[in-house]
């Protein structure tokens, strides 16, 4: 597996973009990505690649607190899960977001995310809240 960082509107970014929604918008009744979101193109873009296939993907944005970083839209394909991908992406995110000069690192997970997140560390801030049809939790961790 290899862990890296992509450029926005690359060939990885589509694939990241395919999987994000398959994984996430369509599972949640959101709406399709069907072209790369303009807010997106500033953020540092993370995928895991195996056999030249992106099979994970987040991002890391900024917040309004000059050293705290967000982590969104973070996608692990079904066919490789519970082989740690998700683990390694969001560690490897973690490592790039301190070497950014972050501090901290906040979230907003679904429910079915909540242990994975609490696993690597991460406390439920807040009170969750409904998008949709779905529950989330606000996240938090220092780094």
């Amino acid at each position: 597996m290899q862990l890296k960082k992509i450029q926005w509107l690359s060939k990885e970014y589509f694939e990241g973009i395919n999987l994000r929604n398959e994984q996430l918008n369509i599972p949640s009744n959101l709406t399709l990505i069907t072209d790369a979101p303009v807010d997106e193109e500033l953020a540092i873009h993370l995928v895991a690649v195996i056999d030249q296939k992106v099979v994970a993907t987040l991002f890391l944005d900024n917040t309004d607190n000059p050293h705290q970083a967000q982590i969104k839209q973070v996608a692990v394909s079904p066919d490789y899960r519970g082989k740690n991908i998700g683990k390694s992406i969001m560690t490897y995110a973690e490592n790039i977001a301190r070497q950014q000069g972050y501090h901290s690192i906040v979230l907003n997970a679904r429910d079915s995310a909540w242990k994975f997140y609490e696993k690597l560390g991460y406390v439920a801030v807040d009170q969750p809240f409904a998008k949709g049809s779905m529950m989330m939790q606000p996240y938090y961790k220092s780094i």
